[in-house]
């Protein structure tokens, strides 16, 4: 991607769509969404452009606290796995300090989309 478009949507709605899934209570519906949406990661860093697996990279996977990783890994596939441990060798043992919270941005009503989808049908 040459343009900031990818970026924007990854970083503004994908990235959002996946966090707040992660912040969810674990249910069947949550973890199939997630796993639905890992797929779709592993995809992305299986791409032969580099820009593209990099900037699911940088969107994505760098740099989070430990607590996202822990609720992630469950759903890291191979690629993903694999990926952190080539560019960030100390992620599966970072600790998170007291005061490093994050709060959790949901731009353009994700969170809704989120709530819809997990919303049990009857």
């Amino acid at each position: 991607p040459d343009c900031p478009g990818p970026y924007t949507l990854i970083g503004q709605v994908f990235v959002p769509f996946i966090d707040l899934l992660l912040e969810r209570p674990r249910l069947d519906r949550r973890d199939s969404a997630l796993f639905h949406v890992f797929a779709l990661v592993e995809d992305f860093l299986g791409e032969t452009d580099p820009k593209i697996p990099n900037m699911i990279y940088v969107e994505l996977l760098e740099s989070r606290r430990a607590t996202w990783y822990e609720r992630a890994i469950p759903f890291l596939g191979n690629r993903a796995l694999a990926t952190l441990d080539e560019y960030d060798e100390g992620w599966r043992t970072r600790k998170d300090k007291d005061d490093d919270h994050v709060e959790l941005n949901s731009p353009h009503g994700i969170d809704a989309v989120v709530d819809e989808l997990l919303r049990a049908r009857t």
